[in-house]
């Protein structure tokens, strides 16, 4: 029997009824179509005419209902839902055994997000009309969003199977599957959808996030490029594009789309944020910041929000509106750990050490197993001389990280501090044995750290415990060669430096203690030869390229100089930056012994800044200042006095007052056109006692 004459013969119409009644169905469909659920992009216009056949020259005239219907679809399509709601209650008043009606009404309800009553509807439309595809269709679609996904799955599969070559009915089952989890069926569905349509937009993008789930981002990009090609108007394709560049680590790529994105749609907090986060990844806070008071304007009460621009308040120095945005996202959301971890960082970072532990005890009772906290705390705790308590965060997370190197080491250092290097010597043994590699760095960074205290002595005990420890280490020797040159002995210092480049030719430290004891030694063309193998070896080594920089003033090679000097300055920027994310652990009975973990999440620790935004954030950096003196008197010897007055200026801000006042004079000089007097001055801030690195 053919459509047409079951519908006359349910309701007893005349054929004049039922044609007239097709071309509403019709609609209707169409409509459906038009009017996605949740989750999907309404693209209008996508859909070609359905031909209808021969149509009479007088279409027969519509019943009152039938218009109803008609009227209610276009003011749905057209976003008027109370309206829309209106008419399709009249068409089921005036024909109350229409499916179509109840459609209708179920598709209002849906987007007006009223589930009961869309379902009531819908259900009450495939009693009247089992074999409607889009009924079922949408009414999956509301058991989704109800998360019955087996009622769901249910309807959506009865949808597939009354209507296989309907792009809808595979796009909501893919739908149903990736909220499933299920992305290998939520795939095959968008592409089923996509050979049936390949004109909607929707479905490469749908169908992209599954890629991105299989890690495939070639094919998910090229699906997210195919969306921007259909429909280069919407901002939800850019956004998805920025996603993946930005997990794919190409940030500049990322904020490009996200600034698409947001051209399109300037009113979505969430985009400021996304394009926040990937201009910290680059070191770039001051745009993040820009970025997030965008947020913040639009979502006041996102603590999440003064979280991330608390943490760039912090890495640009801001240290005030910092705790600000801090205490506001506790405010916010005072189960967070991480802000009281930040906060607690930043506290540490500014000798607040009490107030760090006590964010750390706070952080650890939210969240008492996180060993990244009890590190933390342990740290601070060291530095406070709380030695009980340290240990017992370090024995806790010995429980949970057994295999953690470091652990042992830090214990060491409680043991030190207490008299106790018997029980010293056994804890780093314990180190050696879980990580040797591990070890050996650490051992060598105490017995550097000893050096550097004029703790000759410890220094050279320590080497040799790692000589006992690693029989072919050429670290022992390393060191020792460094402690000789500190002791002036620098013909000895040469000859263990010669010894450990004969077994390891390639070993960059020595290579470098080398090239720098040549210098002293006023063999510049020696001392060229090893600081460019050192930069050869290893190209992002600041030390190499300041060394090139000595060697070639020294020899008159100014603008030689000028280059090495440049090569050395983004380095030493991101070295300088690295230990400010860092917690330093002096242990008592050791001059100036410092030992230095990570303590952030990796995803904080990337970034390079502007020479003079780090200027300000580590004020105290004396290799960076040395260089930007030293560049200053390089640009100075090629008579670039603007160059060498901004160079000084930035070497102001790395440097303690004495050394500022001296700066000062040097810069006065040279305004006077006092260019030599300019530089004996500038020269001798090189040798300002009290330079604190």
């Amino acid at each position: 029997m053919g459509v047409s004459t079951r519908f006359a013969g349910r309701q007893g119409r005349s054929p004049r009824f039922a044609l007239g009644t097709i071309c509403v169905l019709l609609t209707l469909v169409v409509s459906a179509r038009g009017q996605e659920p949740r989750g999907a992009v309404s693209d209008r216009g996508l859909f070609p005419p359905i031909p209808f056949g021969n149509v009479p020259a007088e279409p027969p005239r519509l019943s009152e209902a039938d218009e109803a219907l008609l009227r209610g679809d276009g003011l749905l399509r057209a976003g008027h839902l109370d309206t829309a709601l209106a008419e399709f209650n009249r068409a089921v008043s005036l024909q109350p055994r229409n499916a179509q009606g109840y459609f209708g009404r179920g598709m209002v309800y849906s987007k007006k997000n009223q589930l009961d009553r869309a379902f009531a509807e819908l259900h009450r439309s495939i009693a009247l009309d089992p074999q409607h595809a889009l009924s079922y269709v949408w009414r999956s679609n509301v058991y989704r969003r109800l998360n019955n996904y087996e009622a769901a799955l249910a309807d959506s599969n009865r949808a597939v199977e009354l209507s296989p070559y309907d792009f809808m009915c595979f796009k909501e089952r893919g739908q149903l599957y990736e909220e499933m989890k299920d992305y290998e069926h939520a795939n095959a569905d968008y592409t089923e959808a996509i050979k049936v349509n390949s004109g909607d937009a929707s479905l490469y993008g749908f169908r992209a996030r599954t890629y991105r789930q299989f890690g495939d981002h070639a094919r998910a990009i090229a699906d997210i490029n195919r969306a921007i090609e259909l429909n280069p108007e919407e901002g939800l394709w850019y956004e998805a594009r920025g996603v993946f560049f930005a997990e794919q680590k190409a940030y500049h790529r990322a904020i490009v789309d996200y600034s698409q994105a947001l051209l399109r749609r300037p009113d979505q907090a969430y985009l400021y944020y996304y394009r926040a986060r990937s201009y910290q990844y680059l070191g770039d806070h001051p745009h993040a910041i820009l970025d997030l008071d965008k947020a913040l304007a639009f979502a006041p009460g996102t603590a999440l929000y003064y979280y991330y621009r608390g943490n760039s308040q912090g890495r640009t120095g801001a240290n005030e509106k910092a705790f600000a945005d801090y205490g506001q996202a506790i405010q916010l959301d005072p189960r967070f750990h991480w802000t009281y971890y930040r906060r607690g960082l930043l506290r540490n970072d500014t000798g607040d050490f009490a107030g760090a532990i006590a964010d750390f005890d706070v952080a650890l009772r939210i969240n008492p197993d996180d060993s990244q906290l009890l590190l933390a705390r342990a740290c601070t705790l060291i530095k406070q001389h709380e030695d009980i308590r340290a240990l017992a965060d370090l024995d806790r997370l010995q429980e949970t990280k057994a295999d953690l190197p470091f652990v042992p080491l830090l214990r060491s250092v409680v043991f030190e501090s207490q008299g106790k290097p018997e029980d010293a010597r056994a804890e780093r043994e314990r180190a050696i044995a879980i990580s040797p590699e591990f070890a050996l760095c650490a051992l060598v960074g105490e017995a550097i750290d000893a050096m550097r205290g004029c703790d000759w002595h410890q220094a050279l005990n320590v080497c040799d415990e790692l000589e006992r420890g690693f029989p072919q280490a050429i670290e022992p020797d390393y060191v020792r060669g460094m402690v000789r040159l500190d002791q002036g002995n620098q013909n000895s210092a040469l000859a263990l430096f010669d010894r450990v480049l004969a077994r390891q030719p390639s070993f960059v430290p020595a290579i470098l203690e080398r090239g720098k004891l040549h210098y002293l030694r006023g063999a510049l063309d020696s001392a060229t030869v090893d600081f460019d193998q050192v930069v050869r070896l290893k190209p992002d080594e600041p030390f190499g390229y300041f060394g090139l920089g000595l060697s070639h003033f020294a020899q008159g090679k100014f603008a030689r100089s000028i280059d090495d000097y440049s090569k050395a300055i983004p380095f030493l920027i991101r070295d300088a930056e690295l230990r400010r994310t860092s917690i330093p652990l002096s242990a008592g009975g050791v001059s100036d012994r410092q030992l230095h973990f990570k303590v952030l999440p990796d995803e904080e620790q990337n970034g390079l800044e502007s020479g003079n935004r780090i200027a300000r954030q580590h004020k105290y950096s004396v290799e960076l200042s040395e260089v930007f003196v030293r560049r200053g008197l390089a640009y100075l010897g090629t008579k670039s006095l603007d160059a060498a007055c901004a160079d000084f200026g930035r070497a102001f801000m790395h440097l303690r007052p004495v050394a500022q006042t001296s700066t000062v004079r040097g810069l006065a000089a040279l305004g006077q056109g006092r260019t030599i007097a300019a530089a004996v001055i500038l020269a001798n801030v090189l040798g300002q006692p009290d330079r604190q690195d």
